[in-house]
């Protein structure tokens, strides 16, 4: 499932983070203030738009979100392996229940000097699209960020890499509401690293 909001922020993130890339580092401090920008407006739509899960689903108080510093080194390029035919998974939701993924690839990577594989995930509903879905587990889990894990939609329309930036991760909507549908990550996509970029755990007291 991808929310609205960041079906909003997707395509221009993405375009920044391949402008960081092929520019070797050279526009990092525009990257990172885009980043709190595009956060400041995220903070926006969450306390202030009627599809908000705040909104739409009756909450009161937002408490504003809260996110590791931008850092380089959770920006990665990793070696990507499709697999030769999609694998049925079965993801558990919050509520007990599952809905159906597909194993679509494989990402190798390296986070502090330690490799990392990942899956990356389809599901029927967006097949065609030229992103694939990351829902991970990392050593921060259930401790500065949401125990459900977080999601990354990565840019990749086929080829040997892809670039994955964990500043990007996001909590899904029942971070903040039991009365949304997540999918779990997959046992799998649990990377032996705490990962301190992106967003940290919901908290209405902060």
């Amino acid at each position: 499932m991808k929310y609205l909001w960041t079906v909003i922020i997707f395509i221009s993130l993405f375009i920044l983070g391949y402008t960081f890339f092929s520019s070797g580092g050279n526009d990092k401090v525009i990257y990172e203030q885009t980043i709190l920008e595009e956060r400041e407006k995220k903070a926006e739509f969450m306390e202030n738009d009627p599809d908000s899960p705040f909104r739409k689903k009756g909450l009161v108080t937002f408490g504003g979100l809260k996110y590791f510093d931008p850092d380089p080194a959770f920006r990665v390029e990793a070696e990507v392996k499709l697999l030769e035919q999609p694998e049925e998974i079965q993801l558990t939701l919050n509520d007990g229940s599952q809905r159906k993924y597909f194993r679509y690839a494989r990402a190798k990577f390296e986070l502090s000097g330690i490799p990392q594989m990942l899956v990356l995930l389809k599901s029927e509903d967006y097949w065609n699209e030229d992103w694939v879905f990351l829902p991970f587990y990392d050593e921060t889990s259930a401790d500065e960020t949401y125990g459900g894990g977080r999601y990354l939609e990565v840019p990749y329309a086929g080829g040997s890499t892809a670039f994955i930036d964990f500043n990007l991760s996001y909590n899904p909507y029942c971070a903040y509401t039991d009365t949304y549908l997540c999918p779990f990550p997959p046992p799998e996509n649990q990377i032996t690293v705490r990962v301190t970029a992106g967003e940290k755990l919901y908290s209405q007291d902060h």
